[in-house]
């Protein structure tokens, strides 16, 4: 015998080929093929079978496996059988799932809203909570304001007859600390428009604290006035009016008065 697709019979020394029947096992090596090709299957293993042959054998292969098909489903009766009730059974535990998650959805979206809503009311009280933080420190402000305008005005009004000189240096710093300070915060508070606080100390200190800028120019030109006409020579007291000048942004004023005295003279 030689090859794969017949035998042959060795007969004074020549090869003739013999039809060989089809079986299960020539399909063996074919089950792991992708791409399984009828005729050259045939051409190769039973090209030397007749065609009645390979419909006789391929018929009576059917039969076997049908009936072994037969065979397999009555011998596992029973398992298709308790398939059959357990997929019966899974269906309505199905059916209860659904029910569960649906329920469990609509507790999810109720809870969900609830959610929402006690969000939205944390996030407007801490809006809330911001500006009430803020009219507390505009609170604090205007009532510091109020407090440097109230000692502005009390130091200002204050008898310097008599007054040492060293002592009115040390009255002279303190009114421009004074007078820096409530301009800062006068110009802090006011610098929104549409605040309430604007409103509040435009009605109640603006003009005040106007007055008391115009009055305190007026004491600078008299102090210093008053130290020319008399002689008084005081370096530190004339240093210190010529910074509160600069600083107030009359250093002009206090030149124009200098040399008004100095040409009189």
């Amino acid at each position: 015998m030689s090859g794969p697709d017949y035998q042959l019979n060795y007969i004074n020394g020549e090869e003739f080929p013999y039809p060989v029947t089809i079986n299960r096992e020539d399909f063996q090596q074919e089950l792991n093929c992708d791409n399984f090709q009828v005729d050259e299957f045939l051409y190769q293993n039973h090209r030397f079978t007749s065609i009645d042959s390979l419909i006789k054998d391929l018929t009576h292969l059917l039969d076997n496996l049908n009936n072994e098909l037969l065979d397999l489903v009555n011998n596992d009766y029973t398992d298709f059988i308790k398939l059959g009730k357990s997929i019966n059974g899974g269906l309505q535990l199905m059916h209860n799932i659904q029910i569960d998650l649906q329920n469990f959805n609509s507790n999810l979206s109720s809870v969900r809203k609830h959610f929402q809503t006690s969000n939205d009311l944390v996030v407007n009280s801490l809006e809330k909570k911001q500006e009430l933080i803020e009219l507390k420190t505009k609170i604090k402000l205007c009532l510091l304001l109020n407090d440097h305008v109230n000692n502005f005005e009390n130091i200002l009004n204050l008898d310097d007859l008599n007054t040492e000189n060293v002592k009115l240096v040390t009255k002279l710093k303190t009114l421009t600390a004074l007078y820096l300070s409530l301009s800062k915060l006068f110009a802090l508070i006011t610098s929104n428009e549409r605040d309430n606080s604007v409103a509040f100390v435009n009605k109640n200190l603006k003009v005040k604290i106007m007055s008391l800028k115009f009055e305190f120019k007026g004491y600078l030109d008299e102090m210093l006035t008053s130290f020319k006409s008399k002689r008084i020579s005081n370096q530190n007291v004339i240093l210190e009016l010529l910074n509160i000048y600069k600083i107030t942004g009359h250093e002009r004023d206090f030149i124009a008065i200098m040399n008004a005295k100095s040409s009189s003279i």
